[in-house]
């Protein structure tokens, strides 16, 4: 384990001599949803905080629309059935994506929350990572995110809550009643309770470990560190499976040392590296969880082949009968 935090550590300070800082080259906007159009159509796609910009590559023109016409089918939405599920939270109405298993099932479904990265939605996250494919047995929920206060209190672009206290805690008491109402509309396997997400998302991810532990059987955050008050506030041992790219922000490189440190500490993960497909895993002392570990090369991106490794994750992994004795929307 030490050895991936000093690789980690070692990451950032390289960036720190070399300058290197992501995002600085022009271009036009380009939402997250069409990332994968562009890397088809053989156009370099760099990235800063959740986005995307577009570096246009000269090509010949038939080469070009070419290109761009076998990726069209990309650019189509999701045909998976999905419906929008409102919810009143503290006086506030919440939306929820929710893809439902892609064919009944006599037996408890397992469900996987999953959350946006700042300032994108529902709709393109969904689309971007295709949880719902991946794990079509699953009943998915993708919730909205609400706009944040900046430093002077002005609301700005949406996103969740990333320690406890913050916003009223309007996104923990809105995971609470969702899984509530969840509860009472699906026959829904309390073992087998997930949740993941990206950036901002995968930040709240951590939150929900150290303030809600006992509703999730296992947690993936992707392309974040978690805060220093959600590092403090975790204390149960969870499987997790934390992903982060060599190329991401200094700040990011930086915080995510004490990240695993922290996800090694309370899981009580062993020093030795087992693989796990392109991932590393490392085994828990007894009393401890799983820790699936991946530092991927690109940078903040849900990387390519993610979402598999996060259904197989979660696949491997349910909540211990006695944690389940009493679970939101039990009598």
């Amino acid at each position: 384990m030490a050895a991936y935090i000093s690789r980690l550590n070692g990451w950032h300070r390289a960036r720190v001599a070399l300058g290197i800082s992501l995002g600085r080259r022009p271009g036009p906007f380009v939402p997250a949803n069409r990332v994968r159009l562009l890397v088809a159509a053989g156009v370099k796609v760099v990235t800063r905080w959740d986005i995307h910009l577009l570096v246009i590559v000269k090509t010949p023109i038939l080469l070009r629309v070419k290109l761009i016409s076998l990726a069209l089918p990309m650019l189509l939405p999701s045909l998976a059935a999905a419906a929008d599920l409102k919810l009143q939270v503290s006086g506030e109405t919440r939306v929820v994506r929710i893809y439902e298993p892609s064919a009944a099932s006599e037996t408890p479904v397992p469900l996987v929350l999953a959350f946006h990265g700042y300032d994108d939605d529902r709709h393109h996250f969904s689309r971007y990572v295709d949880l719902h494919k991946a794990w079509p047995e699953a009943l998915l929920a993708f919730p909205q995110g609400m706009r944040l206060p900046d430093r002077d209190g002005t609301l700005r672009a949406k996103g969740w809550q990333t320690r406890k206290g913050m916003v009223g805690d309007r996104d923990l008491l809105m995971v609470d009643r969702l899984l509530d109402e969840l509860t009472s509309r699906y026959t829904i396997d309390k073992r087998r309770v997930y949740a993941t997400g990206m950036s901002n998302g995968g930040r709240f991810v951590f939150l929900l470990w150290a303030e809600r532990a006992e509703m999730f059987a296992a947690f993936a955050p992707v392309a974040i560190a978690a805060t220093e008050s959600a590092l403090r506030g975790i204390v149960e041992p969870r499987p997790v499976l934390y992903m982060i790219g060599k190329q991401e922000p200094q700040w990011r490189l930086r915080d995510a040392g004490p990240t695993v440190e922290t996800i090694s500490r309370i899981n009580r993960s062993g020093e030795q590296a087992q693989p796990w497909g392109d991932y590393v895993s490392f085994d828990p002392l007894p009393g401890g969880a799983d820790f699936v570990f991946n530092l991927h090369r690109a940078g903040h991106v849900w990387p390519s082949g993610a979402s598999d490794a996060i259904v197989r994750f979660f696949k491997q992994h349910q909540m211990p009968v006695s944690v389940t004795a009493q679970q939101p929307g039990d009598d």
